[in-house]
């Protein structure tokens, strides 16, 4: 629906009139028996999608683009209708709206919903849902944009569980972390509210490992880029410890 399209623009109540519209769609195809009319999983998506990209505050955007995967889940489980079979793309959205938002436990409802989906792709072996990097990534970034003390434990403890999960088979190829994920925890340690010192150095370490997969495996998938080492010096240039100016120099 075009009012999806113009919730990412900013305009007001674009979000809540394509839910009106879908919820249309559902009561005409239903009341008509008109199967044209039936939602399907780009319809709800697309939806969900306006929700992530809903600009107005308090108005519980992410909550709404919940409900609307657990709306697609039950219809799924009550009609059997693959049409309307939640995705990836429909449980990233989801996550991607809590991830953008500043709402108190924001990062743990982002990372509730990766696990749901994760559960789903266990059980199903389906291979429109596994989750894949973006999906992991936002998740980790939903926990760096956060100010939660523990933060940035929670997003490495993420990007652990991914290479966890890569390095357990091709079943799960597509939680292979790349370049942007390491980069996300590095963010939060560089942001930290911890001891700047240690800090720094956990944001350095994150970095270090980058360096050695990419120079094992000659691998560009996680090769450290010009953000990897800037936010390293950033968490660095904080801290008056003796001897820090030299080794943002030698970075």
């Amino acid at each position: 629906p075009s009012w999806a399209k113009q919730s990412h623009n900013g305009v007001k109540g674009a979000a809540q009139r394509a839910e009106t519209l879908l919820n249309q769609m559902e009561e005409l195809s239903s009341k008509y028996n008109i199967v044209e009319l039936r939602p399907n999983v780009f319809s709800y998506t697309a939806v969900i999608n306006a929700w992530a990209n809903c600009r107005e505050r308090g108005i519980g955007a992410p909550m709404k683009a919940e409900a609307l995967l657990r709306r697609m889940e039950k219809l799924y489980v009550e009609t059997e209708d693959d049409r309307v079979k939640p995705d990836v793309v429909a449980y990233s959205t989801v996550i991607n709206a809590w991830a953008k938002s500043r709402e108190g436990g924001a990062p743990e409802r982002a990372e509730a919903i990766l696990h749901r989906l994760e559960h789903a792709y266990e059980q199903t072996n389906d291979v429109h849902l596994q989750p894949n990097v973006v999906t992991y990534t936002t998740v980790i970034s939903a926990y760096a944009n956060s100010n939660e003390p523990d933060a940035p434990l929670m997003a490495e403890a993420i990007l652990e569980h991914m290479e966890a999960l890569y390095k357990s088979g091709e079943v799960w190829e597509g939680a292979k972390p790349r370049t942007a994920s390491y980069n996300a925890v590095i963010d939060s340690w560089a942001r930290a509210s911890h001891t700047i010192e240690e800090a720094a150095q956990r944001a350095e370490d994150i970095l270090e490992r980058m360096e050695k997969l990419h120079n094992a495996n000659d691998d560009a998938d996680v090769e450290p880029n010009t953000r990897s080492y800037s936010e390293v010096i950033f968490a660095w240039s904080k801290s008056r410890a003796k001897g820090v100016a030299l080794k943002a120099l030698k970075m």
